[in-house]
């Protein structure tokens, strides 16, 4: 809740074909692109929602560890 996806309105179950212009082929590639982008920056995503790709802008926040 609160999160910069949250904010940028993806939802469960997107698929996240594209960060910027580089293709996202694994859960290892989108944790490698993202941790480049500090608090502040901005990305355009492309993602599939219920099989149509769409394109939404995000915006970074501070990362903050999950409570355990």
């Amino acid at each position: 809740s609160g999160s910069a996806a949250e904010k940028a309105g993806l939802e469960a179950n997107d698929l996240i074909l594209k960060v910027n212009d580089i293709t996202i082929d694994s859960n290892a590639t989108l944790a490698s692109v993202i941790s480049g982008f500090n608090a502040g920056d901005t990305a355009t995503l492309t993602i599939q929602r219920n099989g149509t790709e769409q394109t939404v802008s995000v915006t970074f926040g501070e990362y903050k560890p999950a409570e355990q």
